[in-house]
């Protein structure tokens, strides 16, 4: 359950229209147009499902209510499925490699730290340089842990499959449902336990002991109509650098970050190419201006 939070720009009613219709525009696709537009691969992105909207005056506040902190009160909120958390092996892993000289079961063992969702950095390095690492990490919640390039490769992820997906959600997201994927974020989690592994989920074995890994989108209270104008263009540019670090950047001085921002960038042409195939032509040279904006625009907008 999600509850509305009164922050600006934010809005739990807005969130839900915007999540319907992106399940509905995912649903809609039938086995042939996925396979024609995303490849053998599938859908290679997760969307939680929207359970229920509930305002202030929804008689399931009454069993809600028990189970929250005394001083909650009925407001507007939505009930979606849960993601999963990413499992007990790769919790530790993450404390043993980036939370040193702490209780491990301690940690493990509090509720909250029990939801880890990864935040998949992929446009941003802990550390440009070996001697700007300190000794030792400051502690934090394991809830909605940020994962940097850096630390991803320190682990033995390859951030290459992550930034594939995202890649494929954008597209999805700017010519399928028409949104401008403002301020959304991108997790690595479980995956769901009844999906066909070639379909609605990304399976990447990274290793034995992390086992399966999946991209989900959640968090679409802040986004907005796209138009399929320069405007728009320009409206999805903004929201790209303002969003946290969620995807590769181009102009890195770093070869292999480079290298993802490329493979993401062709990955998101390709996918766009193909959604957008039976377009007029004004509409098929928006992904490639919105790429050139992109690049054009680097370090001109700040986070926020």
């Amino acid at each position: 359950m999600k509850r509305e939070d009164g922050g600006p720009g934010r809005s739990i009613t807005n969130e839900y229209r915007v999540h319907k219709r992106l399940l509905e525009c995912l649903k809609s696709l039938d086995t042939t147009q996925i396979s024609a537009i995303f490849g053998v691969s599938g859908i290679l992105f997760n969307i939680p499902e929207s359970e229920a909207f509930i305002d202030e005056n929804a008689p399931e506040w009454a069993d809600i209510l028990p189970r929250l902190p005394a001083d909650y009160a009925p407001c507007k909120a939505i009930i979606s499925e849960k993601i999963m958390p990413v499992s007990l092996p790769f919790r530790r892993m993450i404390i043993n490699n980036f939370i040193p000289g702490v209780d491990t079961d301690k940690i493990l063992d509090t509720q909250t730290n029990k939801h880890c969702l990864i935040r998949p950095y992929l446009g941003r390095r802990r550390f440009q340089a070996e001697s700007e690492r300190p000794r030792r990490l400051r502690a934090y919640s394991l809830r909605n842990f940020p994962l940097h390039i850096d630390q991803m490769e320190s682990i033995g992820l390859t951030p290459h499959s992550y930034a594939i997906s995202m890649a494929d959600a954008l597209a999805f997201l700017y010519w399928i449902a028409k949104v401008d994927a403002n301020d959304v974020e991108f997790v690595l989690a479980q995956p769901r336990s009844n999906d066909p592994p070639d379909m609605n989920s990304l399976h990447i074995i990274d290793s034995d002991v992390l086992g399966p890994l999946a991209i989900w989108i959640l968090d679409f209270d802040c986004c907005n109509d796209m138009t399929l104008d320069e405007s728009g263009i320009e409206n999805a540019c903004r929201c790209f650098w303002r969003n946290d670090p969620f995807y590769p950047r181009p102009g890195s001085s770093n070869a292999s970050d480079q290298k993802l921002w490329e493979d993401f960038r062709d990955r998101f042409l390709a996918t766009s190419e193909r959604i957008l195939k039976d377009e007029v032509a004004t509409i098929k040279q928006l992904p490639g201006r919105l790429i050139e904006r992109i690049i054009q625009t680097r370090g001109t907008f700040s986070r926020g």
